[in-house]
């Protein structure tokens, strides 16, 4: 349920601060028509006014709100270049702040967990374009506790404040209302047991750091990559660019990382329809 639509014009339009309500509204994504929701009691939004395959996930109501505030709190700070929804090829970033002179900035706020092959695809996508990716973990899904203390990691949890797998490149946090955590996470001693638990941690409360979602926007600014993650990619999807030079050719790419896989043959692109 996206909060922005684009209209007839083309302009981009925003739900929660729409003036003019009676217009078309389009998914700035598949392009399918969309209706305003005209919430009291939730945030205001768009939605589909048909089923479609538009890959815009499903949001819950605290999604919403989050991604709302982080891009509310960014824009009040004085950064201009801050979009909500922003497309990043074939993904959609919650919150994008372009930098200059600095990587931009994927916020991905997370309020339902999913397999970890899908975080590792989109942080790919994103590391490979020297992204830096933010994951803002809200809602029930994280950070459970299981008695003071003690909590049951999920996956992507586990590699961003444990094992710190993808190094500089993607950091995280956790946030209530307007309070950030940054977690510093000590595996539990399994009991009766030969070793430490996988999944179960002890928050090191002395260690752990609390700020408001002010501050923590702010230390996300001066966050220096010293150590980038670069991932291994399979090139298992592709995509083709047009080649400028005298000659119309074009390169089949790997879609992930862009690196180059090899020249497409001329009689291969003719009966994709490319114009050699």
């Amino acid at each position: 349920m996206p909060l922005t639509a684009t209209t007839n014009s083309g302009a981009r339009v925003f739900a929660p601060e729409l003036e003019r309500k009676n217009q078309d509204f389009f998914c700035p994504f598949c392009k399918a028509p969309m209706s305003f929701v005209d919430a009291t009691l939730k945030i205001k939004h768009f939605r589909h006014m048909v089923k479609t395959s538009c890959n815009y996930e499903t949001e819950t109501e605290e999604h919403k709100n989050y991604k709302y505030a982080v891009y509310k709190k960014l824009l009040a700070i004085g950064n201009e270049n801050v979009f909500i929804e922003h497309p990043v090829g074939k993904l959609i970033a919650d919150v994008y702040w372009k930098r200059s002179g600095e990587p931009d900035i994927a916020f991905e706020i997370q309020a339902t967990n999913y397999s970890i092959s899908k975080y590792e695809e989109k942080i790919a996508y994103y590391v490979f374009r020297n992204i830096v990716v933010v994951y803002i973990f809200v809602g029930e899904d994280f950070c459970n506790e299981i008695r003071p203390n003690v909590y049951s990691l999920k996956e992507i949890e586990k590699r961003i404040f444990h094992e710190k797998k993808y190094r500089d490149s993607v950091i995280g946090c956790y946030l209530d209302g307007e309070s950030i955590t940054i977690p510093l996470f000590s595996p539990k001693f399994a009991k009766g047991g030969d070793g430490y638990c996988t999944s179960r941690f002890i928050m090191m409360r002395a260690l752990t750091e609390n700020m408001p979602l002010n501050g923590y926007l702010q230390h996300v600014n001066r966050y220096v990559v010293a150590r980038p993650y670069f991932p291994e990619c399979s090139h298992e999807a592709i995509a083709y660019e047009k080649h400028a030079g005298k000659i119309t050719r074009y390169k089949v790419v790997c879609s992930v990382c862009r690196k180059f896989v090899k020249w497409l043959p001329n009689d291969e692109a003719r009966k994709l329809g490319f114009d050699i």
